[in-house]
């Protein structure tokens, strides 16, 4: 606060610049806050983003393993196995960047899509809404990976169906 000449303030006017001191204060404070929330958020998708390649690594040592260590039709067998649990984390991680789920119709048709099922248009996916979080949808992904893989192995005779429905008690069955 600034007087041109000798003055004394009221009560009022000391008020003023005490709140404006606070909220200066605060809002400073704030500042503060926010820069040091964005650098945590800056590095928690680092992080993410390491992890992210560090599994992807593993998929494909997992893979190059297979290939080495087992007989040619194993390890195809094998590593189409470990592509779609990848694919299925892929999926799930990129879901869960901007939502705090997966809907098991995305993780459904994610899934049968990296096999190429759904392209061939016998491929029929049904059911209500139900947020999965990671590791629902991760063991669903795994599940319906097998399922639709061994499917696709028995040439899919008369297509494949995938149904589901939630209770009221919000239980899948």
């Amino acid at each position: 606060a600034y007087w041109a000449s000798t003055y004394q303030p009221t009560d009022y006017e000391i008020e003023i610049v005490k709140t404006l001191a606070r909220s200066t204060a605060a809002a400073l404070e704030n500042a503060k806050l926010v820069a040091m929330l964005s650098h945590s958020l800056a590095q928690a998708e680092l992080r993410q983003g390491e992890l992210r390649r560090r599994a992807e690594n593993a998929y494909w040592a997992v893979q190059s393993l297979a290939h080495l260590s087992l007989p040619a039709e194993w390890a195809g067998d094998f590593t189409t196995r470990i592509a779609g649990l990848a694919h299925t984390h892929e999926a799930i991680d990129r879901k869960l960047a901007t939502q705090s789920g997966i809907d098991i119709r995305e993780l459904v048709q994610s899934e049968l899509g990296a096999l190429g099922a759904e392209g061939r248009g016998l491929v029929h996916v049904e059911g209500g809404p139900l947020m999965l979080d990671r590791a629902q949808g991760i063991a669903l992904g795994i599940v319906v990976n097998e399922l639709a893989t061994s499917a696709l192995k028995d040439g899919l005779q008369g297509g494949l169906e995938v149904n589901w429905r939630v209770d009221r008690d919000r239980k899948s069955t």
